[in-house]
């Protein structure tokens, strides 16, 4: 919550922007089942305009800040992304972005997703590029215009995205190998 906060304004432009894409490529309708893979406190799941939404989250402590974020406009699971508590073929748009680096078991997660998803439906499935970030927050911090995560900035979290909270890396050639 509090990156989205607290974090400098390149940072937030540069989230909003990426949440934005997310929405835009979705192209949700007013009856599109709808299911946010890791949805945190819900910043994705807030943006989308239509749909039955669902977001599952492995976290209740992060569900029940976004039930206050959301409300009764989404239903909200604790579980699991890599054994995902619904049907076959019953969600027809599936977002999961910026969580598999996250997960133990990243193929998994997308055979998961791949049971989830009807068969004309649309996934959406992200990775943060590790190495633009990193260079972007060196440059922030060499420019003094990034302490949000310095102890001082009342918020210690790792300068680095290749840090311990990350249990895989992925580049692109490596998420295309995963999801064939």
């Amino acid at each position: 919550d509090k990156y989205y906060i607290r974090s400098n304004w390149i940072v937030k432009f540069i989230e909003r922007q990426r949440i934005k894409a997310i929405v835009r490529f979705m192209k949700a309708k007013s009856g599109d089942f709808i299911l946010d893979v890791g949805c945190g406190i819900g910043y994705i799941l807030e943006k989308v305009p239509t749909g039955i939404l669902f977001g599952v989250d492995i976290s209740e402590y992060i569900l029940k800040k976004a039930y206050i974020r959301l409300g009764e406009r989404v239903s909200l699971i604790k579980a699991n992304a890599e054994y995902l508590p619904f049907k076959d073929d019953c969600f027809d748009k599936v977002y999961c972005t910026e969580v598999i680096e996250h997960i133990h078991n990243p193929a998994r997660l997308i055979e998961e997703i791949a049971r989830v998803i009807k068969p004309e439906g649309s996934i959406i499935l992200s990775i943060p590029n590790e190495k633009i970030i990193n260079r972007l927050k060196d440059l922030l911090v060499k420019l003094h215009l990034f302490d949000f995560f310095s102890k001082e900035a009342g918020y210690d979290m790792p300068l680095r995205m290749d840090a311990e909270w990350h249990i895989h890396k992925f580049k692109l050639r490596k998420l295309k190998e995963l999801l064939k």
